[in-house]
């Protein structure tokens, strides 16, 4: 039962545990709006924090975060019932890792904004975040994982992170309403890229925009799946779907000629080497795709069969063209 009200108080800030407990037993803030919560652990004894009670249904933005002790691993642990449990939440932000207690993650049904980490959203289900318009990762690399399963996010709109990992791509290329996307870079991180992405085009789609601007050094895949089901105009959708193509294998030739400078280093660079990076370190002049020669990126491109015969004729004729790229394309046509 609370003993003391703050009726006019709309921000609060709680740096403990023990003093948020003892505020969400004894006060009353019908008019709190925004609510940040940093949960820094008290001592190295207690490590672990705990988010078990929010008793200001009113708030409609919050922060959660925490600060682990040097070299702990503890993650902060939310009752997921009670974030459900506030009814005009439509602001959140986690910027620490989480746990979500016994197992179950909210489903956070008026959340429109999240900024939080990739892995933390990975600890969400399937069906959270039903309205989600706007997510921003709020990290810097990408250190999770690939098989990493994301909520289906029907209704995102924007997108904004420094980083994402391959694996993002082929759902941000699904989100039927994402409209502005503000990506960096795409980077496997620690792992490696997936072996398959499958990428659908919808013309006009963003994704197919945003994707060439973006920065990739490194291979996003082994092979790229691309399924075409409708085409409105035959040449900018070619034109869309070859700068991803030359993109991806930009990235998986950045990433190969890094590693060989990799090896050159630890084996000593011997003196054409040396002449070659004073004369401007120039690329090695890599051999167009031939029998026998492995291909920097391989493509698949299935074509449904109600996509016009211009289209057919204009993505075969440009596919031929990729192979000075060491880019293997197969072009499969449906029935």
């Amino acid at each position: 039962m609370p003993t003391m009200t703050f009726p006019a108080l709309a921000h609060l800030s709680v740096g403990f545990p023990c003093l948020f407990d003892d505020l969400a037993m004894v006060a009353a803030m019908p008019a709190l709006k925004e609510l940040a919560l940093f949960m820094e652990p008290m001592d190295q004894n207690w490590a672990t924090a705990f988010v078990t009670t929010i008793p200001w249904p009113t708030v409609t933005n919050m922060i959660i975060n925490r600060r682990a002790f040097k070299g702990s691993d503890e993650l902060l642990q939310i009752d997921a019932a009670v974030l459900d449990a506030l009814p005009h939440l439509t602001v959140l932000t986690l910027l620490s890792p989480i746990k979500w207690l016994d197992e179950t993650a909210p489903t956070l049904v008026f959340v429109t904004h999240l900024t939080t980490s990739f892995r933390t959203l990975a600890a969400f289900s399937r069906t959270s975040l039903p309205r989600l318009v706007h997510l921003t990762f709020n990290e810097k690399g990408y250190a999770g994982h690939q098989g990493d399963t994301l909520p289906a996010l029907p209704m995102l709109h924007t997108i904004r992170a420094q980083c994402i990992p391959p694996s993002l791509i082929e759902q941000l290329m699904r989100a039927p309403r994402l409209t502005r996307v503000r990506i960096a870079r795409i980077d496997p991180g620690a792992g490696s890229p997936p072996p398959i992405l499958h990428l659908e085009y919808r013309q006009g789609h963003q994704m197919w925009r945003a994707l060439p601007t973006m920065s990739a050094k490194h291979r996003i895949a082994d092979m790229l799946v691309i399924d075409v089901a409708h085409v409105v105009d035959a040449d900018a959708a070619a034109t869309e779907i070859e700068a991803v193509i030359r993109w991806a294998a930009k990235g998986a030739r950045e990433e190969k000629e890094a590693a060989a400078n990799k090896r050159q280093t630890k084996v000593g660079q011997s003196r054409t080497a040396t002449a070659a990076a004073d004369a401007g370190n120039k690329r090695p002049a890599f051999p167009a795709l031939e029998h026998g020669h492995d291909p920097l990126l391989a493509v698949k491109c299935h074509i449904a069969a109600g996509v016009g015969a211009e289209f057919v004729d204009r993505v075969k004729g440009m596919f031929a063209e990729l192979q000075e790229l060491r880019v293997e394309v197969k072009v499969l046509l449906s029935c």
